[in-house]
Parts: C-alpha cells; structure tokens; sequence
C-alpha cells in the first residue's frame, strides 16, 4: 500500500474570522470525504476548504480524513517569528530573499520578423545611451542598417550565447509570436532575473520538459519554476541529487520556513507544497 497523501492544516486568523484551512494535493478519495461533510466549506479568497476553527477542530479532521490521509498540524501549530531576515533549523540556515533580484539598466524585446532579407529577431527597446552601448559591445547582435534596428539572428545557439551574454545587464522579454521550446533558452530566460554567485543552483532541464510535456503554458512553467528553483537555493549545503531525495519532514520544514518569513500568501505556499509532491 502506498503512502497516504498529506493534508496540510493552516490556522488563519483575522479580526472577523478564525479558520483552520485544509491545503492537500488534488485527490479524489479526499475531494469525496469532503462532500459528506457540509461544515468543510471553500472559501473563495483562499482559494482552499477551510473550517471554522475552535479547539475540537484538528480532531474532528483527523477522524474524518483518519483511513484515507495523514492530517499534518505543523502549520497549523507553528509560531511564526516576527520580521526576521534569518531563521536557524537545526544545521540550516535560512534567509529572506534567497534568490536576489539581479539589477538591470534596461530591457529589450526580441521581435521575430520576415521580409525580403529574410528571418531575424529584432531587439526592441526604449531608446537609452546605456542600453545601447551593451548591445554595441555585444558580438551576438548586431546593427542592421537597412532596418535600423539591433538584430540578432535566429539559430538556437547563437541565442543561448546572446541571453548569457546579455542578461547580467538586460532584462530580455520575448514577443508573443515567438515560440520558445528549447529548455535551455526557458532556463535563461526564467534565471535572468537573479544575480548567481558560485553556490546558485539551476533547476534541472529534465523538470522543465516534463512541465511542457504536462501541457503547461509558458507563464505556468515560468511560475512552478521559481518555485522549485527557490528550494532548491534554499539550501545550499545540498546537491540537487540530495534535495531531490528529500522526505516530507525535511519539505516540511522548508515550508514552515516560508510561512515564518511572512512574504508569502497562503496559496503561494499551498501551490509550493504540491509541486513538492510531484
């Protein structure tokens, strides 16, 4: 028999409602042990069920879910530290803001287009001194005189060396019309926006083709991404191969960790805990 899925409780509590929230990875057995129950209600803005909370709730839903999941209470319990940039758990150290926002002059629109010159990707951008003189200086693009425009020819490697070339400086968005399948320009494109020192760790490209292969749009891939490549900087003592190894007491901890962080909304964190599970 397999392991039973989790159900995470969070205790949410403001000065018009005290709620016990119910965060679990999609699961029909769970889905239909909610329906018998009337008083497990969705709550809209949380996006979750959620309960009214009093001091029988955790037992209640531990009896309910008893034979089909494990209620877990360490959200639900946890004290949460008050604006603090650092949290130690047991070896680990942890910090707010584990991935940096890299600093950009400016940024640039990579337009596909085709005209009797042929196909190339035109960098467009806001006119500024600064932006100009990096892509002057960069060996990947180029001026184009008759389009009057930076251009930057499309072959898949010459594209790689462009976005390292240019990211550290630029903000690269890419147009609409311009399909992105190759995993190693979404990896570029989904890191750009953090400075790397020597210990940043890339989520690997076997997660990013199973997402597209699962069907997920751009934006979705971009957003699980973040997530995964959050935990995986969070701990930096670790290899992927080791964090990939992780049991759910150690995921368990690193979202207890988020929720002490205070910069995370409940769905954020919910939507981290089942791509956890994945």
């Amino acid at each position: 028999m397999g392991q039973k899925p989790i159900i995470y409780l969070n205790h949410h509590k403001t000065d018009h409602e005290d709620l016990c929230l119910l965060y679990y990875k999609a699961n029909t057995a769970i889905m239909e042990r909610i329906k018998l129950h009337d008083w497990i209600k969705w709550h809209t803005s949380k996006h979750c069920f959620a309960v009214t909370n009093s001091h029988k709730t955790v037992g209640l839903l531990v009896d309910v879910f008893d034979d089909i999941a494990e209620v877990n209470t360490s959200y639900y319990t946890a004290k949460l530290a008050g604006n603090t940039n650092q949290i130690n758990i047991g070896n680990a150290t942890y910090f707010t803001g584990i991935l940096e926002k890299s600093h950009k002059i400016g940024s640039v629109l990579l337009v596909p287009i085709k005209n009797e010159i042929g196909r190339c990707i035109v960098l467009k951008y806001r006119y500024s001194r600064n932006v100009n003189q990096v892509l002057t200086k960069n060996k990947y693009c180029y001026w184009h005189q008759e389009l009057n425009e930076f251009v930057l020819q499309p072959k898949l490697q010459l594209l790689i060396h462009f976005l390292q070339s240019i990211s550290p400086h630029l903000k690269v968005r890419i147009h609409n019309e311009l399909t992105i399948t190759d995993y190693r320009v979404m990896q570029l494109l989904f890191e750009q926006a953090y400075t790397k020192d020597r210990m940043f760790k890339s989520c690997p490209l076997a997660f990013l083709q199973y997402m597209h292969l699962k069907g997920y749009s751009y934006q979705t891939i971009n957003t699980y991404y973040y997530f995964v490549l959050r935990l995986l900087n969070c701990h930096k003592q670790n290899t992927v191969e080791q964090i990939n190894l992780f049991q759910a007491d150690q995921i368990n901890t690193y979202h207890q960790n988020m929720l002490g962080e205070k910069n995370y909304s409940n769905q954020t964190i919910n939507q981290s805990i089942n791509l956890s599970s994945i």
